[in-house]
């Protein structure tokens, strides 16, 4: 199934399947049911919270006495389902929503939100169901995507947009995250918006979840925008600039099923951001900090409010350039992404504890003397041996690691870090502290050795 026909007839055959579901069709219903109950049984207490907030906090409101509010959704793999609950309690009308702006994940919800004919979650609801019933299809579904990203989310973005009306909501309200440039060496994190025809606005959605090994190395070209070099995911979100006194709503996603996809998980977040969304309205206080945050929830606050801090896996980037498709303009900052690859010497092994835990620490800007101050960890991705489990794949994104058996020969071991300000060696030392003592590798033991005189960091 190479070209997109094929993929139309596989996305056909899906939607139909799913559409026809009694479990399915219930789901669904049940979902946007409970979303619908939550906003009713608590309208009075979040109606007060506002005009609370617009009073003390001087929010502001439009001409009918409105707030508006911009969501800002991180990539966060497919715990982005969660905004479509929270995308079902904003769209209620209590508020207004302005703009969506998304990366990888998010941006995939992003444009099934927007694409709605309704204002509500049933889009999105309805594809990612078609997703899981592929996965659940499709033999080593999450393997397969390692090298490549399935061409049906290709297919599902163009069939979302395909009506006139539902091209221009996307194109006028949504903004995607890319990480972008000419070599791997020269990522920078751009933010594009008002596309001018429907392909252009696919590849960009495409591009901000292409998280596999081919995207990371090669990336993709974007049509009418190929000075911006290659695109893939690494791209990250921020409140958009020039609204730092307006209102907006950020969803942190970290829920803990960034790789998988099933009608559970769907479930499971969805009621997740229902839930977090409402909390959030109804709260009094004004609590616009991540450290009264976990892994999970929602903020809302002004634009300036809503910033990274250091050792948050938040998902936000400092600062972006924006690029207005249409009119091919940009402005604002750079802001660059790394991307390093560490090979693996033949017949090492690596200690599964250690290597979890190094992994983790660096994803939540915890690995204090293996990065550098200001390093940032966003994917890890790789395959690698692991000392009496074999071949292994290991997959790290938000606060999660997983590690999945590989079936197939691998001729060549390796580890790719996605991220900004990584330096290699200090990686590569990192990851040889990891290694099984009782089968060394020469190289690994110079490099940890070297780093072990400099900084004394051991992960035992």
């Amino acid at each position: 199934m190479g070209d997109a026909a094929d993929w139309s007839t596989v996305l056909d055959t899906l939607l139909k399947e799913v559409q026809e579901d009694e479990a399915c069709k219930k789901l669904l219903d049940d979902l946007l049911g409970y979303a619908v109950y939550a906003v009713t049984k608590h309208e009075a207490d979040i109606k007060d919270t506002i005009k609370n907030r617009v009073k003390v906090r001087q929010w502001p409101v439009d001409a009918s006495g409105v707030l508006e509010v911009d969501l800002v959704w991180p990539g966060a793999g497919y715990n982005s389902v969660a905004c479509g609950g929270s995308f079902a309690v904003m769209a209620w009308g209590i508020v207004r929503v302005r703009d969506v702006v998304g990366a990888s994940g998010g941006a995939a919800s992003a444009i099934l939100a927007l694409a709605d004919p309704e204002k509500s979650s049933r889009t999105l609801l309805t594809y990612y169901m078609v997703y899981a019933k592929w996965a659940e299809q499709t033999p080593r579904a999450a393997l397969r995507q390692l090298w490549r990203t399935t061409p049906l989310w290709t297919e599902i973005y163009r069939r979302v947009i395909q009506d006139d009306a539902a091209f221009e909501r996307v194109r006028q309200k949504g903004y995607v995250a890319v990480a972008a440039g000419r070599t791997v060496f020269q990522w920078q994190n751009w933010i594009l918006h008002h596309f001018a025809k429907r392909e252009q606005c696919v590849q960009a959605y495409e591009a901000s979840g292409e998280a596999s090994l081919s995207g990371a190395f090669a990336g993709r070209e974007i049509d009418g925008l190929k000075r911006l070099g290659r695109c893939c995911d690494g791209g990250g979100v921020l409140p958009f600039p020039g609204r730092e006194g307006k209102v907006a709503l950020y969803h942190h996603t970290f829920y803990g099923s960034a790789t998988a996809c099933t009608m559970e998980s769907i479930e499971q977040l969805f009621q997740k951001g229902v839930d977090d969304t409402i909390t959030m309205l109804c709260d009094s206080y004004d609590t616009c900090k991540f450290r009264t945050m976990e892994y999970g929830g929602v903020i809302m606050g002004f634009g300036r409010e809503i910033s990274w801090e250091s050792g948050s896996p938040s998902g936000l980037r400092t600062v972006a350039r924006y690029l207005h498709a249409e009119r091919d303009e940009a402005a604002n900052h750079l802001d660059a992404v790394d991307r390093r690859t560490i090979v693996l010497p033949e017949g090492s092994h690596l200690l599964e504890d250690p290597l979890r835990r190094l992994a983790k620490a660096l994803l939540l800007g915890e690995a204090g003397q293996v990065a550098a101050p200001g390093a940032e960890v966003w994917r890890i991705k790789g395959l690698i041996q692991v000392s009496g489990r074999g071949t292994m794949l290991l997959q790290g994104v938000g606060d999660q690691v997983s590690l999945e058996a590989w079936p197939d020969p691998v001729k060549v071991f390796f580890l790719v870090f996605i991220g900004m300000e990584l330096g290699q060696e200090l990686l590569e030392a990192a990851v040889a502290a990891c290694r099984d003592a009782s089968e060394p590798a020469q190289a690994l033991s110079d490099l940890v050795e070297r780093r072990e005189r400099s900084t004394g960091f051991s992960p035992y």
